[in-house]
């Protein structure tokens, strides 16, 4: 069988963590190597994916639009796509975003994926026509997909909820995470033990930033409102006799309104905004924090603290949306995300912990590819 990706839309470094998903996803097919894979890519995304070509079941082709223009993006996968992709042989195309051509001559069964419906909750994120194309792609999605997929059973009963036509279609099957620990192992404690060329790649990128082991918190997000990084803010500026700094990394959100924030409440030496990061320096960025916090509110999957834990690390989070569910009660919880004097008493409380290896299966890439192959072989 040949699956046809729609990766148009991949911004390499934009598109956060949902890049992150497929990345991991489509290594995991290779590596599997069960069946073909094309890949349509854009001219200005196609070099990031040039080695997945090197697996022997992974093609690459270049389509004739650019994913940083989304207009012309759009135009051209709603008339171009799917007669390509048949002209291609493809069997089955697989959309790990929600958007299907308008035009298909019916031949190609889709299996698209929702990862969540954020624009249902924050509408003032997007102007009025992407609202509508939300709406509408997510509509039309629910009802010409032969298979949705979605990430969580949160996201799953929203969508059902939304789109009702759509149940008995739609199947939850979580992210895949791939951490690479670079040799490492975790102790009898559980405790995790790095590898020597982890812990020298561990040493330069906290010299780079000028940190310490263990001398900082961490948070992986963008600067988007429902991300609530404001209420660490005020922790960080409420309750100075802890004066940990912050580092964030991440893309996305309002920058400048996030800086003359920080301004504001004159915390700028706790405060470390890294911008985006390779997955290198993420994961040492996790390993050598003393907690890693996420505030946000709102979430599909919620990635980084799975990551974290995944890491040993002791985090302190909210259990809003689908986060306990995904992290599995591993966590420390605060009660009230909007309150300061919660997260000084959580993060006092984490800080007593001992760190301790966090095992999650469920989330293993091949485990995820293979429910994917399962699906598109159904279909």
């Amino acid at each position: 069988m040949l699956i046809g990706v729609d990766l148009l839309w991949v911004r390499h470094g934009i598109n956060g963590g949902t890049e992150s998903v497929i990345r991991n996803l489509l290594k995991a097919f290779g590596e599997i190597g069960e069946e073909e894979f094309l890949l349509f890519v854009s001219g200005d995304n196609a070099d990031s994916f040039r080695a997945f070509g090197e697996y022997k079941n992974i093609r690459l082709h270049v389509c004739d639009t650019d994913s940083a223009i989304p207009v012309r993006r759009v135009l051209w996968q709603n008339m171009h796509e799917d007669e390509l992709a048949f002209k291609c042989g493809v069997d089955l195309m697989f959309s790990p975003i929600y958007s299907l051509p308008r035009f298909k001559k019916g031949r190609i069964p889709y299996v698209a994926v929702i990862h969540d419906m954020q624009a249902l909750h924050y509408p003032e994120y997007f102007g009025k026509i992407r609202n509508m194309f939300f709406r509408y792609s997510w509509k039309k999605t629910c009802r010409d997909a032969s298979r949705v997929i979605t990430i969580s059973d949160y996201c799953k009963d929203e969508i059902e909820k939304f789109y009702p036509a759509v149940k008995g279609r739609i199947t939850r099957i979580y992210d895949p995470v791939d951490i690479d620990f670079r040799g490492s192992t975790r102790d009898h404690d559980g405790a995790p033990v790095y590898g020597r060329e982890f812990e020298e790649t561990i040493g330069k990128v906290l010299e780079k930033y000028g940190l310490s082991r263990g001398g900082y918190d961490y948070c992986v997000s963008s600067l988007l409102p429902h991300k609530n990084l404001d209420t660490l803010l005020k922790m960080k500026a409420e309750f100075r006799g802890d004066n940990t700094p912050l580092v964030i990394s991440g893309v996305g959100g309002h920058d400048e309104e996030f800086g003359e924030r920080i301004r504001q409440l004159d915390i700028d030496e706790l405060v470390l905004r890294t911008g985006f990061v390779s997955d290198e320096e993420r994961n040492a960025l996790y390993a050598g924090c003393r907690l890693f916090l996420f505030p946000s509110v709102f979430e599909g999957f919620g990635m980084p603290p799975v990551e974290a834990l995944a890491f040993g690390k002791r985090v302190v989070m909210t259990k809003e949306a689908c986060l306990r569910e995904i992290t599995a009660d591993k966590a420390v919880y605060v009660d009230d995300p909007y309150d300061p004097a919660d997260w000084a008493e959580k993060t006092g409380h984490a800080v007593t912990l001992k760190e301790k290896v966090v095992s999650f299966p469920q989330y293993d890439p091949h485990v995820i590819a293979s429910s994917y192959l399962r699906i598109f072989r159904n279909v």
